[in-house]
């Protein structure tokens, strides 16, 4: 084994270095563009529904209504499963 190494790479005329600072000023902008579009996404009424249809997944598979048995607890599902496979 050899220890550390240091290569230095002659990168002048290679590089343009504002280009390249453009470019990554550019990919930052778009990836902050990207985080509060998602954040608003999250933020919405289609996380709810996401979040229902999530429950909803299942609620008919067990032959018959879950928890405590109510018929409002088994309706309630059966619109969500309806909803999430309309919307």
């Amino acid at each position: 084994m050899v220890g550390p190494v240091e290569v230095y790479l002659p990168l002048a005329g290679l590089v343009n270095i504002d280009e390249e600072r453009l470019r990554l000023q550019k990919d930052l902008a778009e990836t902050q563009a990207q985080i509060e579009r998602l954040e608003k996404l999250l933020g919405s009424s289609f996380a709810e529904k996401s979040a229902a249809c999530r429950g909803a997944e299942g609620a008919g598979e067990a032959g018959g209504v879950q928890g405590n048995g109510s018929e409002d607890q088994g309706a309630d599902r059966e619109f969500r499963v309806r909803l999430c496979q309309e919307g």
